[in-house]
This record gives structure tokens, sequence and C-alpha cells, in this order.
């Protein structure tokens, strides 16, 4: 499964699906997930759902994950022939300076780096100081507004950093832009695969959905049309095992140590955002995990800034019992993110008892009937 699975995920990470413009993701994992589903949609928002049905009947289980990555857009085409851009997400402007990028035009690859200025042209002040996105540019090498435009550059079209997946010299260990969440895409894709000819009760979705990084626009109405029983929201998390940070006293989640499961979580001061795991599914993940044998590394998060489409989805329709796990992973929404693939090979055999154990465990918030 593991050199399957990094094939899988080499191909995804290799897809350009910035917030707003997930197409080419979505249209692949249709393809894909159309040899292994019993139905496959698209909704009118570009959100995936993937039907899988049970042998027996039971409970409906929706897996989701995010298709879009962060990213730039062209803001202004200057006459001078240097572009101005925008973040599609929360990118750090201290890494932007010097970066090689990839302008996304009519399906082409239009080769960019965000200008910097020459340390032997900087005052003192200016090699220490971090430029805003706004003070930056890209430089195409062309020298004029018509040489641009004669590219196809148009405004709004999205930019990536260049970042290709590779193999790190620890086993087990990758790199690449969009991991998050490309990685968990190729997870539910592995799970549908690894059940056929399986048996098991109920239905399962597994749902890719568009637009989580921005307004998780996707995640607000998918689970209106699903409308199932319960959900497991699937996404990364910062991995806290890299200097700097006292593992004992955070109680951090580290790479290799198995998935994570948040259990509660939110964005600081935005009470919407916030999501505390049903207890049903709780108890759910933690009954599979040790049939699975696999380690799950729990944590609350309450302040610190992360969340994902799980408050959205929990607050759909009557209301949807949710729990989330994730792939632990290094340098968050950076051009070169880091992951150990076992932790997300051991996600797919978790989720894998879980779905075979479905419909064993009531989902019931009331403790004395669970």
């Amino acid at each position: 499964m593991l050199s399957r699975f990094l094939t899988r995920l080499k191909t995804l990470t290799s897809l350009v699906g910035v917030t707003g413009y997930e197409q080419e993701v979505i249209k692949y994992l249709r393809d894909e997930f159309k040899m292994v589903s019993d139905e496959v949609i698209i909704d009118p928002l570009g959100n995936l759902i993937a039907v899988k049905k049970g042998t027996e009947d039971g409970p409906s289980l929706m897996l989701t994950a995010h298709a879009d990555e962060i990213g730039f857009c062209v803001k202004n085409i200057l006459s001078s022939g240097f572009i101005q851009f925008e973040k599609v997400g929360n990118f750090s402007d201290k890494i932007l300076a010097g970066r090689a990028v990839w302008i996304i035009s009519n399906n082409q690859k239009i080769p960019g780096i965000i200008g910097i200025k020459s340390s032997h042209l900087s005052t003192a002040e200016e090699k220490n100081k971090i430029q805003s996105v706004s003070e930056l540019y890209i430089d195409l090498g062309t020298s004029s507004k018509e040489e641009v435009e004669k590219l196809g550059i148009n405004i709004g079209d999205r930019i990536i950093p260049q970042s290709e997946l590779f193999e790190m010299s620890s086993a087990n260990m990758v790199c690449s832009r969009a991991l998050d969440n490309r990685i968990n895409c190729a997870v539910i894709l592995e799970l549908f695969h690894e059940l056929q000819g399986k048996e098991f009760k109920g239905t399962l979705y597994g749902v890719i959905t568009i637009q989580e990084e921005l307004a998780y626009t996707g995640g607000s109405v998918v689970a209106n049309t699903v409308d199932p029983d319960y959900a497991i929201i699937l996404d990364t998390i910062p991995s806290m095992d890299t200097p700097g940070v006292n593992l004992e006293l955070t109680n951090c989640i580290q790479l290799g140590k198995g998935p994570a499961c948040p259990l509660s979580y939110g964005l600081v001061g935005l009470g919407n955002t916030y999501i505390h795991i049903h207890p049903a599914v709780r108890k759910i993940i933690e009954e599979s995990s040790r049939e699975a044998n696999i380690d799950v590394q729990y944590i609350t998060l309450l302040q610190t800034n992360y969340t994902t489409d799980a408050p959205m989805i929990a607050k759909s329709n009557k209301g949807v019992p949710i729990g989330t796990l994730t792939v632990p992973r290094r340098y968050s929404h950076s051009p070169h993110e880091v992951a150990n693939i076992r932790d997300a090979v051991d996600l797919i055999k978790l989720l894998k008892v879980i779905v075979k154990r479905n419909g064993e465990q009531k989902i019931s918030f009331l403790f004395n009937e669970i």
C-alpha cells in the first residue's frame, strides 16, 4: 500500500488547485473515484461526492478532505511587464521574496520569480526588513504589459510556488507543496480501493470539498446534500517536533507517531470556527484504533489558531455528529511541507476498521446511551 499511496500522492500534489480554481484536482479525482464507487457526483459548487454502498443497511458515514491549496493570484499587470499579486490563503510574507513561481494561464505554467532587491543595493534596514505582499512583484522576464498579455495572462490567474514532491533521506518522509490537503484526498481514494469487495453496513460517502482555505465554502453546503448520520473530517495538522518547542510541556504532535485527533479546536476570537468532537464519534475512533492497533495522538487546540471544515459541517441540516482525524505535517502553509506517509497509511488502516465496524456504535450524544 505504501508504494501505491506515494505514487498517488505525487500525482495529486503535481496538480494545481488554488482556492476557487480546483477543477484540475476535482477532474482527476472524479475519474479515479469512478473506478471504485457506485456513484460519483459533482455538486454545483464543485464538491465531489463519491458513494460506496455497503452490503447491509446501516448508518451513513461521510469522510471529507479539501481539494484546494493556498497560493496567489494576479492583481495587476504593470506597464513595465512586472506583475503585482495577492495571497489566496495564509502564506507568510517572510517566505515570499526570491521565490520561484508558476503563473497558471489557459492550462499553461508560465515561470516567474518574486523579485527581491539586490543586497548590493539595499540599505542595512532594507536587508532585515520583511516585505509585505503589497510591496512585492513577479518578474517574468518581460518588459511591457503587452508582452505579458501575449502570454495569455489575465487578472485573477492563479499562482503557485515551484515545488514538486520529493522523498527525503529518512524513510517515509516526503516534502511538497499542497500536502495540505492532497494527502487526505489520497487517503480517501486509497480507502475506497481497499474496500473493494469488502462487506460493511450502511453507506460510505467520500467527499472532496472546495474552497476550505478561505471560507469553508464547500464544507458549509455539502452535508446538506449528503445528510450523513455522522462525519469524520480529514485534514493535516501542524506537527510540533522541531527545535524551539518543548514536547513534554505542549503535548506536541509528532511525525511518525500516527494520525492525530484534535478533540477541541478553533480560531481564537472567532466562535463560529470552534468544534468539539462528538462523544459517540470519539468512542468509535478510540475503539477502532485499538482494534486496528494504530496509535492516535490526541490533542486540544483551543488557544491555537487551527480549524477545518468541521464546524461548518457540524451545523448543517439538523446537526451532524462529527470528529476530526489528521495527518501531521511540518512547515504549515509553506511551499515545502513535510510529512511522514506512514502516518497517512496508518490513517487508512484506522478508517478501514471504522467502516468495517459501522453500525456497531449508536450515534447518541447522551453518554449513558453510547
